[in-house]
């Protein structure tokens, strides 16, 4: 058996920023890196960019944010119920508001349950 030497790996010091301005420039650069990165015509198997919207304000935000690097694609619940027979909860008027593309989510019951 072949055995991969253990190489050290630092994690770089956390960023500072000198205020929102900085911080917003920092992530839309590495959104923008992301998302150039996923579409490059170098990269064998191309990845389409999609986000997932809830009734929080967290996915709101970050599916705001792909939307300006042309992220249109939205997964989201609504309708169903989960395994434990709770109403998922809604995401389309989170994602409509933000013009993104709907696509529903079905939470499926594994077969081995039915």
């Amino acid at each position: 058996m072949v055995r991969k030497a253990s190489v050290a790996r630092t994690c770089p010091p956390p960023r500072t920023f000198n205020g929102f301005g900085g911080y917003y420039r920092a992530l839309n650069e590495a959104l923008e890196s992301i998302v150039d990165n996923a579409g490059a015509a170098a990269t064998r198997n191309g990845i389409t960019g999609f986000t997932s919207t809830s009734t929080g304000y967290d996915s709101a935000a970050v599916s705001a944010l792909a939307r300006e690097f042309g992220v249109t694609r939205n997964y989201t619940t609504f309708g169903g119920r989960n395994l434990d027979g709770a109403i998922l909860e809604d995401g389309r008027p989170v994602a409509e508001a933000l013009g993104l593309d709907i696509l529903e989510l079905k939470p499926r019951i594994p077969d081995m349950w039915h």
